[in-house]
């Protein structure tokens, strides 16, 4: 009796299918490993932090979303930088960085409702 599935060569499996299974530290090493290949978007960025929590590596998430939060504040998107801070906090709450961070974005002023349509628009222009 053959059975043919035994002689079939295994896929590598994807950060996907090791997420389902909850292997999370090898998603998150996999996803590394992709990232280094390509610059990694701030999506990319979030989601490997998210791996690192799921993963119980929590230390190594947090310069990741106090990055993330950093280049949010940098371009005015105030709320995103919050959420990132907020993942940070409950990382590891009470850390001096993330404290100092949520300091510097109350300080910083939200936009008005004019100059959000004039940045979503791009034209800069004043009115």
């Amino acid at each position: 009796m053959r059975l043919p599935w035994i002689a079939r060569p295994r896929q590598p499996l994807s950060v996907e299918d090791l997420v389902a299974r909850g292997r999370y530290a090898e998603a998150a090493a996999l996803f590394r490993a992709e990232l280094d290949s390509r610059s990694p978007t701030l999506a990319d960025r979030v989601r490997l932090a998210d791996l690192l929590v799921e993963a119980d590596r929590g230390a190594e998430a947090l310069p990741i979303l106090l990055g993330v939060s950093d280049e949010q504040a940098r371009y005015g998107f105030r709320e995103k930088a919050l959420e990132a801070l907020r993942r940070a906090d409950a990382i590891s709450p009470g850390d001096p960085a993330t404290r100092e961070r949520f300091a510097m974005l109350a300080r910083m002023p939200a936009l008005r409702p004019a100059a959000k349509k004039r940045r979503l628009a791009g034209t800069g222009a004043r009115g």
